[in-house]
């Protein structure tokens, strides 16, 4: 069954399948960028907007769907919005002992819990054993004080020396990370980010940065830069500099303080706790400024954990111990000890030698330090990153109005928090147990909606709208209106042999491929009966092919298989094995369904230069739009694209040779693009549209490029994969499609309106008069044919020049032009018999005669003449019935019932694709669709 029809298109139109409202053909409207985007585990998006949530569920608004979705977090991996930084406006930030980081104004600290108002939390409770220190980012003349993760930093493009050629992979897509309790992590090599700040000629700068290696970087700010030389930590101005310290192997922190004046060329360097390391007297430097701050990461990777630039402060940093409990004042000073309590806008300070507590201002604080610990980084279930460098841990319990409650390790309540600047959400929401993992993509269908491909399962309602349940959802959603939607339905086993094996497969001109059986067949149209529609029959004008007894496309595992066929040259010409292919100079092969396929491959084993052209899509006519592309093999390097003018490679692309060796050559096809790999490595991808796919095969022959000669080819180890679901189609050779096609001058005005196609690709063009259970009534020319059933492989309608119904309407009123004639009154009729639809046709056109059967159909039908011509009606009212005409001499409109159908006429039966038919033909002839 899988090699059959693994899986069911559906596409809504004109009524013929269980969702008429959506059209797949809709275009969509124009709008902007999604503010958000949902990401599951199997990396699917949905745009769209969080509007609420549970601890179990998030409820999601997409444009996509009517109404919020609500899905399970363990099936979700992240949330991602595109939102600029936003500045800080509270005066201190607050590390966490999990990582987390909070922005707000110290209230209050007691033996327990830190009290913060925040901008963004409101009033909060902290745990005080969770929090490690409070740092101020506003006042005491602080001229920037961070990070704040990567708020207000942006990442500076290089450029390797060497350029980036064309020809090489895209480079990978850096980012900014913020890293726990607020730093910032640079985890790339030789990579330069910039903070725009205007600072004062007299600066003070602390500085720490942490590596997994010795702490390789530079920073720069105005015409000054702290930066190391291999193991060496240097200050430097302009072509100046001073060398500060060693740098041993084992560090993996530098803690720094520089104090500089430009205007007189003096600086001093500290260490972290205030030890003197160095001072220095440059020269002033007259070049030009700017108002950036430049931070590289030299080494493997590098984590600015802080950075603060304030005016030059007369006192030098204070000696203390880093590790020891202290605040540093906005003076310089340090006290050392614990933060007992804080209220009413003052500190109190337990001093690590005995003595009375000491009273602090508060706003003379620049840092509390609480716990000498670093912050971590746990698994946790979700990380909320804002744009103003807020991160919270935890496990969301709500969201409601813009508002979210989070479950934390560091608040005994649930944490609020506004949603709004959110940046991203992490998700690691472990799945709770009886609970069932996502199924694979290949036991589940898809749905494309708006170019949005989502898997899931669609769920029949019974009414006129699509239902579609996203993966951890337990309700199903409704697709917006308007918005074009393609189902792809994953057919399982367990369904009947109707579906999974259909006598019938009925492809219409709309792109819908319908299973069912077949009752008749006529010039008409054909009566069905599926258990997928509710409709009975498709008129002719409906229809693009039926094929008969077809089995599914097989692969190609062999340059012996049947479906080769020598375009140039023969066998006695060329070496043909199993394995191997040699082309000599002038030959050409081909294989008119290997493009019908979801993989081809082989390998390239001429030992020296070698060029050859691939015709993709071929269809055994000029092709003329098909994609010609080469592979040039010069040994060392091969050369591939797609042939243009003199001999030329468009889109061109270079990759090193094998050395001698077999060069894989591998074409990945899919439904709107073709993928080109040659030796393991992707270097096309080219998008195709209906008229670059003509047909389904490929041509493989020696060819010329950039003016070389040609020479012989060597090929080994073909094979193309046959597409799941996809049948083998007949191979007609361009002289019998040209033939078929050809209208004579005598025929124009009664051109053919079917073709059959013999299973050894002869055709026989004409019109389907009826059908039996084991033969065709078949009128061409002047006389009408009995063809056997079994020899027949496929049915197509044919359309004029124009390729469409009006065209061909308007050939048709050649033969009796009266039936042209407009319907001038409205006549609405509940319940009518086919005799009185007739004498309504009678009354408008008195000139023509009108032969009905002798047996009349009694039953009762609705219709409504009006507004169409005599022919249309004509058309409606014997489709409606089930019976057919033709005009014959006289003026005379001779109506029939045509013979009955046997219910096994047709065993089996597979669409013929539409675009192995599409081609240019010149005026006169008819195309095949």
């Amino acid at each position: 069954m899988s090699r059959h029809l693994s899986s069911l298109l559906l596409i809504a139109a004109g009524g013929l399948l269980a969702a008429p409202a959506v059209s797949l053909h809709a275009q969509s409207t124009e709008a902007g960028p999604p503010p958000a985007r949902l990401r599951w585990q199997n990396s699917e998006t949905l745009p769209g907007e969080m509007v609420g949530a549970t601890e179990t569920t998030v409820s999601w608004k997409s444009p996509l769907f009517q109404e919020p979705v609500d899905l399970a977090w363990w099936f979700l991996r992240r949330m991602d919005r595109t939102v600029s930084a936003v500045p800080v406006t509270d005066p201190f930030t607050v590390s966490l002992r999990d990582g987390s980081q909070i922005h707000g104004n110290l209230v209050g600290i007691g033996s327990d819990v830190i009290t913060l108002v925040s901008s963004r939390h409101g009033e909060v409770a902290l745990k005080r054993s969770e929090v490690l220190h409070l740092r101020r980012l506003k006042g005491n003349d602080l001229v920037w004080s961070g990070p704040v993760g990567d708020s207000g930093w942006k990442l500076e493009k290089q450029q390797s020396a060497a350029g980036n050629s064309g020809n090489q992979p895209p480079a990978i897509v850096l980012q900014l990370l913020p890293g726990p309790g607020g730093s910032l992590s640079l985890p790339y090599w030789n990579r330069m980010v910039c903070l725009t700040q205007k600072l004062p000629e007299k600066v003070e700068v602390a500085f720490r940065v942490r590596s997994s290696q010795r702490p390789e970087f530079q920073l720069k700010f105005r015409n000054f830069r702290v930066e190391t030389w291999g193991s060496e930590l240097v200050v430097a101005s302009g072509d100046q500099y001073k060398s500060l310290r060693m740098v041993d192997d084992v560090e993996r922190v530098m803690d720094l303080r520089i104090r500089w004046d430009e205007t007189t060329g003096k600086g001093q360097a500290y260490a972290g706790n205030g030890e003197p390391i160095a001072d220095w007297t440059f020269k002033p430097d007259k070049s030009s400024r700017d108002d950036k701050v430049y931070l590289k990461g030299r080494g493997r990777d590098l984590t600015l954990e802080q950075l603060t630039f304030q005016n030059l402060r007369d006192a030098a940093p204070a000696r203390h111990d880093p590790l020891q409990p202290h605040l540093e004042l906005g003076d310089g000073r340090v006290i050392t000890g614990t933060a007992r309590s804080a209220t009413e806008g003052q500190v109190y300070i337990e001093p690590g030698e005995e003595g009375p507590p000491l009273a602090v201002d508060l706003a003379s604080v620049n840092e509390i330090l609480l716990s000498p610990d670093r912050p971590a980084s746990p698994a946790t279930e979700m990380l909320l990153t804002y744009a103003d460098g807020t991160q919270l841990r935890g496990r969301i319990e709500t969201v409601k109005d813009g508002q979210a409650w989070l479950k934390t390790t560091f608040s005994n309540a649930p944490f609020p928090t506004r949603t709004d600047a959110l940046r991203q959400v992490l998700l690691d929401v472990k799945r709770p147990e009886g609970v069932s993992a996502e199924p694979p993509f290949a036991q589940m269908d898809k749905l494309v909606v708006q170019g949005t491909s989502l898997h899931g399962r669609f769920v029949p309602a019974g009414d006129a709208a699509v239902r579609w349940r996203l993966i951890g959802a337990e309700k199903a959603s409704t697709p917006t209106p308007g918005a074009p939607v393609e189902i792809t339905q994953v057919v399982p086993a367990a369904l009947p042999t109707a579906i999974k094996e259909p006598p019938s497969l009925f492809y219409t001109r709309a792109g819908d491929v319908i299973p069912g059986r077949l009752v008749s067949l006529d010039a008409t149209g054909v009566e069905l009966e599926s258990p997928i529609t509710t409709a009975r029959r498709l008129p002719g004008s409906s229809l693009a092919a039926v094929q008969f007894q077809a089995a599914a496309s097989t692969d190609v595992t062999s340059f012996l298989d049947p479906g080769w066929q020598i375009l140039k040259g023969s066998d006695k010409t060329m070496k043909r094995t199993e394995k191997n292919l040699d082309l000599p100079v002038g030959a050409a092969v081909a294989h008119w369904s290997a493009m019908q396929s979801s993989e081809v491959k082989f390998n390239i084993t001429s030992s020296n230069y070698s060029t050859f052209r691939l015709t993709l899509f071929a269809s055994g006519g000029e092709d003329k739009n098909c994609m010609r592309f080469i592979i040039a093999n010069f040994g060392s390097q091969i050369y591939t694209g797609t042939e243009a003018d003199e001999g030329q490679l468009g889109d061109r692309n270079q990759s090193p040779g094998t050395g001698g060796k077999p060069v894989p050559l591998r074409l990945v096809i899919q439904e709107k693009f073709v993928e080109i790999f040659i030796n393991g490595s992707r270097q096309h991808r080219f998008l195709l549209d209906a008229g670059r796919r003509p047909g389904t095969g490929l041509i493989i022959e020696p060819c010329s490029v950039w003016g070389n000669e040609v020479t012989p080819v060597k090929l080994a180890d073909f094979s193309s994969r046959a597409a799941p679901g996809s049948p083998g189609l007949p191979a007609v050779s361009a002289e019998a499609r040209a033939q078929a096609l050809s209208v004579p001058r005598f025929r124009k005005e009664h051109p053919p309106r079917h073709v059959l196609i013999a299973a050894n690709g002869d055709v026989l063009r004409g019109e389907i008069e009826a059908a039996t259970a084991t033969h065709l009534g078949f009128r061409s020319g002047l006389e009408t044919l009995r063809v056997p059933r079994d020899r027949v492989k496929a049915a197509v309608w044919l359309l004029p020049p124009g390729g469409t119904d009006e065209s061909f309407k308007e050939d048709r009123s050649a033969e009796l032009p009266a039936l042209d004639r407009r319907i001038s009154r409205r006549v609405n009729y509940s319940s009518a018999s086919f005799s009185t639809l007739i004498n309504v046709l009678k009354s408008e056109v008195t000139d023509v005669k009108f032969k009905l059967p002798e047996k009349l159909d009694v039953r009762s039908f609705k219709f409504q003449f009006g507004g169409q011509s005599i022919r249309e009606a004509l058309d409606q009212v014997c489709a409606l019935v089930g019976y057919r005409y033709r005009i014959e001499p006289g003026n005379v409109v001779v109506i029939e019932s045509p013979p009955p159908a046997q219910p096994d006429m047709v065993l089996r039966a597979y669409w013929l694709r539409p675009h192995a038919w599409e081609r240019r033909i010149p005026r006169k002839s008819c195309s095949l669709h």
